[in-house]
């Protein structure tokens, strides 16, 4: 992916994953039983382009500034940015062993961060 994202734009390669996702994943719509899904589709929508796509755009740009394993790493803090915005807007406070489970995750993130900066 690293090759393909020097030489194409991060929306586009976006785009062809999302076309071949949706070819391998279509049959599923068969069993699956969709009677809610057109209350919640414009909410799900949103979602899906405001933060998939943009997350998903931005994460292939960074293949350009990093590397493949430090993007990969980087990436692992989106769990940590999740639980402080439950923190924020829903008040609700995570347990020890999540406390704990981002410390591990911000302290890998500085390593790598430090690391790929004197390469």
């Amino acid at each position: 992916m690293k090759s393909k994202a020097a030489e194409y734009e991060g929306s586009i390669l976006m785009v062809y994953q999302l076309i071949i996702v949706t070819i391998l994943l279509s049959p599923i719509f068969i069993v699956y039983d969709t009677t809610g899904l057109e209350s919640s589709l414009p909410a799900v929508l949103i979602l899906a382009l405001l933060t998939t796509a943009t997350g998903h755009t931005l994460f292939i740009y960074s293949f350009r500034n990093f590397t493949i394993s430090a993007a990969s790493i980087i990436s692992g803090v989106q769990p940590v940015y999740g639980i402080v915005i439950g923190m924020i807007v829903l008040s609700e406070y995570p347990a020890l062993n999540t406390v704990f489970g981002g410390i591990l995750i911000l302290g890998t993130v500085v390593i790598e961060s430090i690391r790929n900066f004197k390469d």
